[in-house]
């Protein structure tokens, strides 16, 4: 096999570094993801703040601060509308924000009982969110629609229903959706199973409609 060198990669790769925190007294705690939306926008969280960063200008454009009580833990844009944010933090919850005015909370959930480590938008139906959590559960959030002249987002971020997979032995770190399928998602969990599961027949069409 071919060696490949590697002793330059180290300074020649770098095309910029974005200074996301101030020296503080308190250790900073990242969360486990971050999330990128087009055209160069990154939301990262840190402590229990949020920042969105411009990747071309190397700078932050948003900053939420407490966002969450403690940590945020992970992060995502809605496929459908890239300036709302999802966000999910220690403090059991998961929120929305909309990037253009990230002073307030436009919507939450908060019916879970442990911290969320991930959470993904369904990619094709982005009403459909997958959530995973140190409860053992897969939670499926569905947000009912909103009439087209009643809104100018998609879902109504305050009207939503479960459903529960509860047959994982331990905490689920990770969760997706598979590309080629809209109802099949993948979780791990610490047990180190891969779980494949799909959105019942009945919900489906409900989706879809």
């Amino acid at each position: 096999t071919r060696k490949i060198e590697t002793k330059d990669i180290e300074n020649k790769s770098i095309t910029g570094i974005i200074p996301l925190y101030e020296k503080s007294t308190n250790p900073i705690k990242m969360s486990s993801d971050i999330s990128i939306v087009e055209p160069s926008n990154i939301a990262v969280g840190i402590n229990s703040d949020i920042f969105i960063c411009d990747t071309k200008s190397q700078k932050i454009s948003t900053h939420i601060p407490n966002a969450h009580s403690n940590s945020v833990l992970t992060l995502q844009y809605d496929p459908l509308n890239q300036l709302v944010l999802c966000s999910s933090g220690t403090d059991y919850s998961l929120k929305f924000w909309d990037i253009r005015k990230p002073d307030t909370c436009i919507g939450g959930v908060y019916e879970n009982t442990h911290w969320i480590w991930s959470c993904k938008y369904n990619k094709n139906y982005s009403n459909v969110l997958a959530t995973a959590s140190s409860s053992s559960i897969v939670r499926n959030v569905i947000f009912n629609k909103l009439n087209e002249e009643e809104n100018k987002f998609d879902k109504n971020l305050k009207d939503y229903s479960f459903i529960d997979y509860c047959e994982f032995e331990d905490s689920v770190y990770a969760v997706d959706w598979l590309a080629n399928d809209s109802w099949t998602f993948v979780a791990v969990s610490y047990n180190s199973f891969f779980h494949v599961n799909t959105i019942p027949e009945e919900i489906k069409y409900k989706i879809m409609l």
